[in-house]
């Protein structure tokens, strides 16, 4: 989508046969709106060990986009409750690389 669009600022959900399973909006929690040019820019998502957590990578490019620009920031989403636990500023912007340990 970039550099159009930021995307949907949503975590789309699927089962185990790959059927839909609804979304998590990541956007309004953090002052953004879904589907529109504040929403929340989200990358490759990675699952907890334990079974409900998701680690999302979010933020921007710290220029050449044309929406605005969002720090980077790693989201943890718990899945079941399908709401955002907290935000974990990082330094600068972009959207890095994401790995889970498995200690």
């Amino acid at each position: 989508m970039w550099p159009d669009s930021p995307g949907s600022g949503l975590l789309f959900l699927y089962g185990p046969n790959l059927e839909s399973l609804g979304t998590i909006d990541v956007s309004t929690p953090l002052g953004g709106a879904p589907r529109g040019a504040t929403a929340t820019c989200t990358g490759l998502a990675a699952p907890g060990r334990d079974g409900r957590t998701v680690y999302v990578r979010a933020g921007s490019g710290s220029r050449f986009s044309l929406y605005p620009r969002q720090p980077a920031r790693l989201l943890v989403v718990d899945v079941v409750s399908r709401a955002l636990l907290r935000t974990i500023d990082l330094d600068g912007f972009g959207l890095g690389f994401l790995f889970v340990s498995a200690r």
